[in-house]
């Protein structure tokens, strides 16, 4: 069954997860009202967005 929110999601967070990678591998400095967010946040940030993928996938295989 195809299920097109699902999908939509999944590209979503492909996308986030895609973003973190590169910062994570190009060094990009991210400030927030003036505030460095740490490198680590973004690897936290791919996994979880790694994880998801996973789920969704594997969800949407049923």
């Amino acid at each position: 069954m195809v299920r097109p929110f699902t999908t939509a999601v999944v590209v979503l967070l492909m996308v986030i997860g895609f973003v973190q990678f590169l910062r994570l591998l190009l060094g990009w400095e991210v400030l927030v009202g003036g505030v460095a967010i740490p490198m680590w946040a973004s690897g936290v940030a791919l996994g979880i967005a790694l994880i998801l993928i996973g789920g969704l996938w594997w969800e949407n295989r049923k």
